[in-house]
C-alpha cells in the first residue's frame, strides 16, 4: 500500500502541471486575435447636403461622405500629408454645415465652385486631374475624409465660417479687416511656413496702358503723367492692402487684386520703367486656415485637431 501513495502523486502531478506545459502551443488554446479595426468599410453617415451644380444650373443631392471627398480633392493637393488632408476634410465639412443653416429656406445648401463656397471634383473631374494616380490619391484622400468624417469645429456650441485659403501672407487675416463683420474666431495668426513655400511670392508688372484699362473697368479714370497715380495705401495688421489710392480715387485692395489676377491682396507697387511692378505675398484672401501652413505644421508633427485649433481661435472640433 505505501508504494500506491508515490506512484498515485506522480500521476497527479504530470496530469495536473505537464500536461497543460506541453499542451502550451496547442492551437486550441491560442487566443483569439482581437477584431480588425481597419475595416473597408465606409463609415455610416446618412447626412446628404443639397449642392447646386453651377455649369449645369441644377442642385443634386450628394452624401456628406461624396461632398467631403470631392471638395478635398479640388482644394488641397493630395500629396500633402494625411493629417492636412484630414483638417481640409473637417474643414470642408464644417463650412458645409454652416452653409446649410444659413440657406435652410432656399433651393440648395452649397455650390460647387471655390468663387461662391468650396470648389468640387466629380469622379470624372478627379480622374482627369489626378490621371494615372487617381486610385492611389483617392484611396488616400477617402482614408482621411474616412477617419474625421462628422466632425465639425465649432464657436460657442456652432458649426462656424470654416474658411480657408492656399498660402497666407506669413500671417493670417482677420476676417473682419477683409469682410466685415464679427468672426471672433477668424483672428490673425502666425503662419511661418508659408513664407518657406515656392509659390510664397509672385510679380507681376502691369503697363501703364494695362493699368488704365483695369482702373476703367471700377469706373476710375487713368489720365496724365502714370508715374503721379499711385498714391496712400492702407493695410492690416498682417499686410494686406485694405485701401490704395490710384489717380486719386480711393479703391479696394481686393479690388484691384481681382481686375489684375493678383494672387492675394497682400502686396507692394511701385512705378518703375514706364509700368507698376507688384510684389505679391501668398496665395488667396488669407483669412482662416492656411493649407500650404496646415502642411508644414503636419510635416513638424501636428496632429489636424492641432491644425485646426491653432488657425480658428478658440474652436473646438467634435
Amino acid at each position: 500500500m505505501k508504494g500506491i501513495y508515490p506512484i498515485s502523486f506522480a500521476v497527479l502531478f504530470i496530469c495536473t502541471v505537464l500536461f497543460p506545459l506541453f499542451s502550451m502551443n496547442d492551437t486550441s488554446l491560442t487566443p483569439p486575435s482581437p477584431p480588425n479595426t481597419s475595416s473597408t468599410q465606409p463609415p455610416q453617415n446618412d447626412e446628404t447636403f443639397r449642392m447646386y451644380l453651377t455649369e449645369e444650373k441644377k442642385t443634386v443631392t450628394v452624401t456628406a461622405r461624396d461632398y467631403c471627398i470631392g471638395v478635398v480633392s479640388a482644394e488641397m493637393a493630395a500629396e500633402y500629408e494625411v493629417e492636412a488632408l484630414k483638417a481640409q476634410a473637417v474643414v470642408a465639412y464644417t463650412y458645409a454645415k454652416y452653409k446649410a443653416i444659413l440657406r435652410k429656406n432656399e433651393d440648395y445648401d452649397i455650390t460647387d465652385t471655390h468663387t461662391s463656397d468650396q470648389a468640387f471634383l466629380s469622379v470624372e473631374e478627379a480622374k482627369e486631374r489626378f490621371k494615372e494616380n487617381y486610385e492611389e490619391y483617392t484611396e488616400k484622400i477617402t482614408a482621411a475624409v474616412d477617419a474625421v468624417l462628422g466632425q465639425t469645429i465649432t464657436y460657442d456650441g456652432k458649426p462656424i465660417l470654416a474658411v480657408c485659403h492656399s498660402i497666407s501672407g506669413g500671417k493670417t487675416e482677420s476676417a473682419t479687416d477683409i469682410w466685415g463683420g464679427e468672426y471672433p474666431y477668424l483672428k490673425p495668426v502666425e503662419s511661418v511656413g508659408d513664407v518657406l513655400s515656392p509659390n510664397y511670392l509672385s510679380e507681376v508688372t502691369v503697363s501703364s496702358d494695362d493699368m488704365a484699362k483695369a482702373l476703367k473697368k471700377l469706373n476710375i479714370s487713368a489720365e496724365g503723367d502714370a508715374s503721379k497715380w499711385l498714391g496712400e495705401i492702407k493695410r492690416s495688421d498682417s499686410g494686406t492692402v485694405l485701401k490704395i489710392k490710384l489717380c486719386s480715387t480711393e479703391l479696394k485692395g481686393a479690388e484691384l487684386r481681382t481686375v489684375l489676377s493678383l494672387r492675394s491682396a497682400n502686396f507692394d507697387v511701385e512705378y518703375t520703367d514706364g509700368g507698376f511692378k507688384f510684389t505679391v505675398r501668398g496665395y488667396g484672401h488669407g483669412v482662416g486656415m492656411s493649407q500650404y501652413g496646415a502642411q508644414f505644421m503636419a510635416l513638424q508633427g501636428s496632429t489636424y485637431k492641432e491644425i485646426l485649433k491653432w488657425y480658428y481661435t478658440d474652436c473646438e472640433v467634435s
